[in-house]
């Protein structure tokens, strides 16, 4: 198979051409018609939704010592003035942290953090609780993404030699987007892939991170394994 673009009235994408000398006489290929049931044979199409990263902010958090009794501090980190809510992921070192896992831990104290975003800001908030906890220092990466944004050409495809941007903007090589990194591609994070990502038996706390990480805490006794994840390159 060979890569192919396929422009015209209504849409544009990059697709698998299973036939090379194809002309499109005997009907267009699937992958073109219906991509979602094609995803396969689809590098890009313009029928499809695309996730925009927008904001990538790295920050250190120095934790201070914290005692009882239980309570809970707002970390801030620079405003993304979006206006509307965004979606997004906080990351220790290269993956995503399972809500509600505990970063720190000493017999019953437990330090968690957890990403907070609303129109305009963004913030880490971290809670702990039971007894002393030391203080530690934590390198976070707070990732925000939108729907990608239409409006930077009025032309379906619009290639020049130092810039591409198909479907009126939905992918534009002046941006970054979500993609899925298979291997054996080293993928820039890792996301969970819809499933539960933390177990607790007999008070016992296990968390599989996304890259496969175990983090245990109070004599954890279970089996849980995961439910896997997703590559992510930007």
């Amino acid at each position: 198979m060979a890569p192919r673009r396929y422009k015209d009235a209504h849409r544009v994408c990059i697709y698998e051409e299973p036939n090379p000398g194809n002309d499109y006489s005997s009907g267009l290929p699937p992958a073109i018609t219906d991509p979602i049931n094609h995803l396969d044979q689809v590098y890009w199409h313009s029928d499809l939704n695309y996730r925009e990263i927008f904001y990538n902010q790295v920050i250190m958090i120095n934790f201070p010592a914290r005692a009882y009794p239980p309570g809970s501090q707002k970390w801030s980190l620079p405003a993304h003035n979006l206006g509307s809510l965004p979606r997004g992921v906080l990351l220790v070192g290269n993956t995503q942290i399972p809500t509600g896992e505990p970063i720190q831990g000493a017999n019953q104290a437990t330090r968690h953090v957890a990403l907070g975003v609303d129109e305009t800001n963004i913030w880490i908030r971290e809670v702990w609780n039971y007894s002393s906890l030391s203080a530690i220092t934590f390198t976070f990466r707070a990732i925000l993404v939108r729907p990608a944004t239409l409006g930077a050409s009025s032309h379906l495809a619009d290639e020049s030699p130092t810039r591409v941007v198909y479907g009126g903007g939905k992918f534009d090589t002046n941006k970054q987007y979500l993609r899925h990194a298979p291997a054996p591609a080293t993928p820039d994070f890792y996301m969970t892939n819809m499933g539960r990502t933390i177990d607790t038996t007999n008070a016992g706390y296990r968390g599989v991170r996304p890259n496969g990480v175990v983090k245990e805490f109070n004599a954890y006794t279970g089996s849980f394994a995961g439910a896997g994840f997703i590559p992510v390159a930007r």
